[in-house]
């Protein structure tokens, strides 16, 4: 299958949202991509907002995004978020 994987590096919170959300083509990437977290942290709710909105942006399109290494207490508030589930 056609796979893309994004591995990040850094913090990601309300000060590096935007250049996350740019680092993305929902249009060009395939079918589905994985968002590696191994060397990322999620630090605040916006980053959770970017996440969530990268999400629909994706899904919206028929494609899917896997979060991988994200940690559990990231995964259960973006499981907040996105209306009780993992977007």
């Amino acid at each position: 299958p056609n796979i893309k994987c994004y591995n990040l590096n850094g913090p990601l919170f309300f000060g590096s949202a935007q250049q996350f959300s740019s680092l993305f083509n929902a249009k060009e990437d395939p079918e589905t991509i994985v968002i590696d977290f191994s060397q990322s942290r999620v630090f605040d709710h916006s980053a959770l907002e970017a996440i969530n909105n990268l999400a629909d942006r994706y899904g919206n399109l028929g494609k899917r995004v896997y979060l991988r290494r994200l940690s559990s207490d990231c995964a259960k508030l973006l499981a907040k978020v996105h209306d009780g589930g993992l977007p």
